[in-house]
This record gives structure tokens, sequence and C-alpha cells, in this order.
């Protein structure tokens, strides 16, 4: 047992194996390491989150957290392309040029018909007849700008925030929130924020339908949610691609 345990030992290819083993993991270790190190961190400090709960309204700090965020992002993206900083004014002009940058990144391609077709069959709730909804409702204060309202969806989920609802019908809806409401909600797809109707953002979870439209019927609507479909799964990623690039801290 011990001629074969020296023999073990002695034997050059478990080195080379324990070398190319101990190698491999210092590398993986040191390339997270790295990846960490060279990360830039985005400070946010109490005051800005302050000052922006303040003028923004939005009355969860959390939501304030995650908006003062994508702010110091775009800016600090803004910054690495050599644009001029440290003025508030220009801060400004480069937070609008960075949010219309940011949401037109990609070309929409137009879909061919095969294209729509397929589309129409993955979410044939949405061209059905609804019988009742699940959905979220989140209210919020009317004093809120609205670029704030337009933008918190992509980057955070509103969910946590928002009332649910279950089953829902068409009736108890209008009786509800009033006949407009109910017929903006009649066109809004399951899984996608509506945008801010009244002091209200909807986001369906669930339908439950009885009979579908016929595609060419509904082709219209079709493409728009196929479009709209698009566009918000596009800004999402874009903006965790930018999250990731950055390390985000509070100073207390």
């Amino acid at each position: 047992m011990i001629n074969i345990t020296k023999k073990i030992f002695y034997e050059p290819l478990l080195h080379f194996l324990l070398l190319g083993a101990i190698a491999y993991f210092y590398f993986d270790y040191s390339q997270d390491v790295q990846t960490t190190i060279s990360k830039p961190t985005l400070t946010l400090q109490h005051y800005e989150l302050e000052n922006l709960q303040n003028t923004t309204q939005l009355e969860t700090k959390k939501l304030v957290f995650e908006y003062l965020t994508y702010q110091k992002i775009l800016l600090a993206e803004a910054y690495s392309l050599g644009l001029y900083k440290e003025n508030p004014e220009i801060d400004n002009l480069l937070l609008e040029k960075m949010e219309y940058l940011f949401k037109n990144d990609t070309q929409f391609q137009e879909p061919s018909e095969e294209q729509l077709k397929k589309f129409y069959q993955e979410h044939l709730n949405d061209y059905s007849k609804v019988n009742s909804l699940d959905l979220y409702i989140f209210t919020f204060n009317e004093n809120i700008e609205k670029n704030v309202i337009k933008i918190l969806p992509t980057i955070t989920d509103l969910r946590p925030y928002a009332k649910k609802y279950k089953q829902l019908t068409p009736n108890s809806i209008k009786e509800k929130f009033g006949s407009y409401i109910a017929l903006k909600l009649s066109t809004l797809p399951e899984g996608f924020w509506s945008e801010a109707i009244e002091n209200k953002l909807f986001f369906i979870t669930n339908k439950q339908v009885s009979t579908p439209y016929p595609f060419e019927e509904v082709e219209g609507i079709v493409y728009e949610n196929y479009k709209k479909s698009f566009q918000v799964k596009n800004e999402k990623e874009e903006y965790a691609k930018l999250f990731n690039k950055y390390i985000i801290k509070e100073q207390k």
C-alpha cells in the first residue's frame, strides 16, 4: 500500500494535474476579483435621495433609490463619453439626451405576417373575449413628473408597491374605475405595465378568456403589441447591461 502511495505521489502526471487545477482556480478567482475591482462605484448620497424624493414626490424610498441609481448610471455613461459635467443644468440636458439614446439604441425591424401570426398564437389570451382579469394597480401622487412614472417600470418591479385584484369582470372594472379605464384595459396585453392613466399604472397578470378573435380582425392590435414587446424587452435588457457595469452604494 505504501509503495503504491509513493508511486502515485511521484507520478509526474499527477503533479501536472494538480498544478493545472491550482492555476485554473487561481485564474478564475483572480478574474472575479479583477471584475469587481474594475467596476466603478457610484455612491448615492443621503441628501441626494432626500432632494430627489422632494423633487419627484415619490412616496416610497426604495423607488427613489432606484430612480436615483438610474440617473447616476446615465450620467456616468455620459461622462464616460467625455460630455460636460458638474453643472446641474447641463446634467439635466445630458439626462434627457441619454434617456433618448437609451430608449432608441436598437432599431425596430418590421415583422413579417408569419411573425405576427406566431406572436398572435403565443399570446392568444390577449386576442380573446375577456371574462375576467387578475391585475396589479400602482397608484401614484398626481404631482409626480410624467417622465419619472414613465421610466419606473423599466428600472424596477412595481408589483410589490401595487394593489392586487383578482377576477375583475369588465363590468366591475367599469363600475369601479370608469368606462375610460375599462376601455384601456380591454386592449392591454398580459405582462406589461400600462401608460399612466389618471394617477394609476395597470399590470395584467392573467386573463380568463373564452372565444379568440380571428387574426384578421385584430392584426393591427397584434402589430402594436409586438412592437411594444420588442421595445420593453430591449429597454430592460439595455438597462440591465448598464446597471451591471457599476457597483451601487448608499452613503448613510
